[in-house]
């Protein structure tokens, strides 16, 4: 009886293992079906996309911000100096030099005055004029540049005049950048509050009365030749063509 008992003992265990064997079996043969691969695969794609996203998004970034840049920059070449209303010292608050200054008022004239020092006596005034339009002047170091109801900008940078239907007015014109030289036909403007016109031809643009090489009242019309360097100022007065 013991004997039989160790074989049916020795024939259910080996009976248990085999079952046990099978099952384990199965469970590793699980890990390998086709569907579960198909599953894997697609969470393994989702991540790899996710991380390819995050990295386009960020060098992106990167580009925008360094193209942008350099597009908010504005040479300071570009500027240009202008002086409005006020009285400046030549050499500190101003350059020396020449500066076309034109009228900030369409009511009254404008006035522009040179000083030797800043007294405010009439010794003090080298030069000063009214105007219309506009007006040259030129300033030296240690002189004072008095400007009313008007604005300068130095003559280099000033636009030059351009004669609309070839009509030159009340001004002072730089002769060979704002007119041409040569010989004029001048007319009294109907516009003039008197009868009368006024010209002149100045050697420079100091406004003082030694630079003036020849000036003129007249009524009707008159004639005046100007060469490359004067200055022609015109006053209730226009020159329609060139002669």
């Amino acid at each position: 009886m013991k004997l039989l008992k160790k074989w049916w003992f020795w024939v259910i265990a080996v009976v248990l293992l085999f079952i046990i064997f099978s099952i384990t079996g199965n469970k590793d043969n699980g890990n390998l079906n086709p569907d579960n691969t198909d599953v894997t695969t697609k969470q393994t794609t989702v991540t790899t996309t996710v991380k390819q996203t995050e990295t386009t998004t960020e060098t992106v970034t990167v580009v925008t911000t360094e193209t942008t840049t350099p597009a908010q920059t504005t040479p300071a070449e570009s500027i240009v100096s202008s002086y409005k209303e006020g009285t400046y010292k030549v050499g500190s608050d101003i350059a020396a030099g020449e500066y076309k200054v034109f009228s900030d008022n369409d009511i009254i004239d404008a006035y522009v005055e040179v000083a030797k020092d800043s007294t405010s006596t009439l010794d003090s005034i080298s030069a000063n004029a009214l105007f219309k339009t506009f007006i040259y002047v030129t300033v030296s170091n240690g002189q004072y540049l008095k400007l009313r109801d008007c604005y300068a900008v130095p003559s280099a940078d000033a636009p030059k005049f351009t004669p609309e239907e070839g009509v030159y007015a009340d001004g002072m014109y730089k002769v060979g950048a704002d007119i041409p030289e040569g010989e004029y036909k001048v007319k009294l403007n109907e516009k003039a509050l008197l009868d009368v016109g006024y010209v002149e031809v100045a050697r420079d643009s100091t406004l003082t009365l030694e630079s003036i090489l020849s000036n003129e009242i007249f009524e009707n019309t008159t004639y005046i030749t100007v060469k490359d360097g004067q200055y022609l100022s015109l006053r209730d007065a226009i020159i329609e063509n060139h002669d």
